[in-house]
């Protein structure tokens, strides 16, 4: 099956150095370092994959684009989704499931979806190669200048109005600091299960990568 990966929007900055076969200019040998870096793609989803995933049918898609629930899609034909649209069709059908309508999900779909799209992504199982999955973290710790432990949350926390949402790991230090009354009605979002489930449901891997080669500046 065609694994339909497409290019990250940034490019990674970790690199590995190899050393070229050296060159001899009169008396001097000149080394130069060859840098590999690192292009990070996410798998596409076809329609099918889609609903096996989700649970959502395309007609179910389709009428959540028309109504701008989700954003539209450009192009004719089969449709592919992206890593990112999945996890966001995954949050939307969770909280449909718990009684909240997709007319009811703000601005803040999108950042959830980045806290699952990394869960799904946090496991070697996600990638087809283990190298790949060793050059993500790497590039994860690189520009986030910490381990990929705490660059997502576990949890997406969702406060009546004008509550907002929340993404926190600790529930129970959360929970304490809200009213009786506010804790009856929040709805709590385990993106780190949606990322597994989303990865697990997937059965293919998610993500990969591809090294270009260049000289270091």
């Amino acid at each position: 099956m065609d694994q339909g990966y497409g290019w990250l929007a940034k490019k990674a900055r970790c690199i590995q150095r190899s050393i070229d076969t050296p060159t001899s200019v009169g008396d001097n040998t000149l080394m130069t370092d060859t840098i590999r870096i690192p292009e990070f793609r996410h798998a596409s989803f076809l329609p099918m994959e889609v609903e096996a995933i989700t649970n959502i049918k395309p007609a179910t898609i389709r009428d959540w684009r028309r109504r701008g629930f989700i954003p539209p899609r450009e192009g004719q034909g089969w449709q592919r989704f992206t890593l990112f649209e999945v996890a966001e069709l995954l949050i939307l059908r969770t909280l449909s499931d718990q009684g909240v309508g997709p007319q009811r999900v703000g601005a803040w779909l999108s950042a959830m979806a980045s806290h699952v799209t990394q869960h799904a992504m946090a496991n070697e199982a996600a990638w087809e190669t283990i190298e790949g999955y060793q050059a993500w973290c790497e590039d994860i710790a690189d520009r986030e200048s910490r381990p990929l432990a705490f660059t997502t949350k576990r949890f997406g926390i969702i406060l009546p109005a004008p509550g907002g949402i929340h993404a926190v790991d600790d529930l129970n230090s959360f929970y304490q600091q809200l009213s009786p009354e506010a804790s009856a009605v929040t709805i709590v979002l385990d993106l780190m299960a949606l990322g597994n489930n989303l990865r697990s449901r997937a059965q293919k891997p998610i993500a990969t990568v591809e090294w270009w080669e260049g000289q270091e500046i």
